[in-house]
């Protein structure tokens, strides 16, 4: 067995397991002094990562849960956002990052461009949901199955090695068995090999000169 084929398929099989919930992508145009934001659904089994770069200006990225959105929507400003939300970053071009969520809600990342000239600022960010309880889940399944075709592997291996074994005592034996074929027969001669006599039924020697069969 193919130990890089093997390592492929569990690495795909892996994969595969894991649940994701990407979102993919995107760009947006942020004005000077305004806000864009994004929101994703995770609970604490989830794992949120994210990243973005920003060109024009720097961005400030803050995160608020749905109850600190409200807020935020209803008064867009620095001190409500500081309020309910969580700074991720300061004023930067770009970064990344993950975060676990305390609990089960609808998280909203907010871009602020406050950056230091008053320019419109491009933001392109990507933001991933990954689930760690499937990824504890689909480690484990990735782990057994790895023991398994192991285990497969040792045990083919080791029949192959006695199959070989096999092989080549195998020549030996039948060499053996017709040799003692051989001797059996050489007992069963009809005429003496010194007359040429014909042998007497199962009389040990020659009815005619006496020799004696049992010497072939």
């Amino acid at each position: 067995m193919n130990r890089k084929l093997l390592a492929i398929c569990l690495l795909f099989l892996s994969i595969s397991l894991v649940p994701m919930d990407v979102k993919g992508k995107k760009t947006y145009e942020l004005r000077y002094w305004s806000y864009y934001a994004d929101s994703i659904e995770a609970d604490e089994l989830d794992l949120v990562t994210w990243e973005f770069t920003a060109t024009g200006n720097t961005v400030e990225l803050h995160l608020l849960n749905s109850e600190g959105f409200v807020y935020f929507e209803a008064t867009p400003n620095r001190r409500t956002i500081e309020t309910y939300g969580k700074q991720l970053t300061g004023q930067v071009s770009g970064d990344s990052g993950n975060f676990q969520p305390s609990r089960a809600d609808t998280w909203y990342f907010v871009f602020l461009n406050v950056g230091a000239t008053n320019a419109t600022a491009v933001i392109e960010y990507e933001i991933e949901k990954i689930a760690r309880f499937y990824v504890m889940v689909s480690i484990v399944i990735i782990v057994v199955i790895g023991v398994i075709l192991l285990s497969a592997w040792f045990f083919y291996s080791e029949r192959m090695k006695k199959k070989k074994i096999g092989t080549s005592i195998h020549p030996t034996t039948i060499q053996a068995s017709q040799s003692v074929v051989h001797d059996h027969s050489r007992s069963e001669y009809e005429f003496c090999p010194e007359c040429g006599t014909k042998k007497q039924g199962t009389i040990p020697y020659c009815a005619n000169c006496g020799f004696d069969f049992r010497d072939l």
